[in-house]
């Protein structure tokens, strides 16, 4: 059931046949405490709570209940008569005791012709706002600092966790949802990833991107595979990932022997890459073969699951 806003949390004594939990909400979703494990993630006013980035996802956007605001304006201004309404950030006129706001976009009571987010509570994540859940756990690891290969698992550990692991349509959106955070392609379904690495670039206009250099520094990172310019091991690795997934390994092993080449050869670019990078592209192909056989269909024991893509990282491109 709901919490906050005058909603009961659930049973007073809880489950029958289990200790009570609470995690009572203060009067802007703040968790006033925490008693037991909770059964569920749906709290205050009961939207779904992300805990690891202590925000609340309300169906058009993000919700920081430390902030009482929002982490993105909103796109339409349900009411331009109220002025509290003008600001685009606020939560509910800031009177969280007498409304909610199931969709976020429109008070509890409050209608709007633009509201496009009618929610019942129980949706499942769209496809920005899972790319909004792993854009602010990179942001968090990058406040927290440490190793750069370390984050970078931690990272991918995070986004497989969004999905079902053994669902070929969650691993495909696993893939494109990382590779818009990640290598900053987000305007396709991944026929036409090459063009990141021999077309435009990364789409830095994407909000979700977090740049070449997210994690920099050598830490934890295989010799073999760092070669300290320009601190694009995670966007290099992942481009080579998503290539061998979406476009297959010929077009994979093509690029890398044009792209990768010592020696400059006409569009491919080349000359001037290093030992180093051809590792790294090599060892991307291979994961992208890996997870292209999970997705096929055809499971059995050996198939890597997307829970083991982090760990998978470790392995391969750590220091022993």
């Amino acid at each position: 059931m709901r919490e906050g806003s005058g909603r009961a949390a659930g049973p007073p004594g809880g489950v029958e046949g289990q200790s009570p939990s609470r995690k009572p909400p203060k009067a802007w979703g703040e968790t006033r405490y925490t008693w037991g494990t909770t059964p569920t993630t749906y709290r205050y006013t009961g939207q779904r709570e992300q805990a690891e980035l202590g925000l609340y996802y309300y169906g058009a956007r993000w919700y920081d209940p430390y902030t009482a605001r929002f982490t993105q304006p909103d796109t339409i201004v349900p009411d331009p008569e109220d002025p509290q309404q003008l600001n685009r950030f606020s939560y509910v006129g800031n009177n969280s005791l007498r409304y909610v706001d199931p969709s976020g976009h429109v008070l509890e009571g409050g209608t709007s012709p633009d509201d496009p987010y009618p929610t019942t509570g129980d949706e499942e994540l769209t496809d920005e706002a899972r790319r909004s859940l792993i854009y602010h756990y990179a942001l968090k690891l990058q406040a927290q600092g440490g190793d750069s290969l370390e984050s970078f698992a931690l990272l991918i550990e995070y986004a497989a966790s969004l999905y079902d692991q053994g669902v070929p349509d969650d691993i495909t959106n696993f893939m494109l949802d990382t590779a818009c955070v990640v290598v900053g392609y987000c305007s396709g379904n991944g026929s036409d990833m090459h063009r990141i690495g021999y077309g435009p670039g990364p789409d830095t206009e994407n909000p979700y991107y977090v740049g070449q250099g997210a994690f920099p520094g050598k830490g934890g990172w295989a010799d073999e595979y760092y070669d300290y310019e320009p601190n694009n091991q995670m966007f290099h690795f992942w481009f080579y990932v998503g290539l061998t997934y979406f476009e297959g390994p010929p077009v994979a092993y093509a690029a890398d022997a044009c792209h990768e080449s010592p020696v400059a050869i006409g569009p491919c670019g080349g000359g001037g890459v290093s030992d180093q990078d051809r590792a790294l592209s090599r060892q991307g192909i291979e994961l992208g073969l890996e997870l292209n056989v999970t997705a096929s269909g055809v499971f059995d024991s050996g198939n890597l699951t997307l829970s083991q893509v982090g760990q998978w990282i470790r392995e391969h491109l750590g220091q022993d």
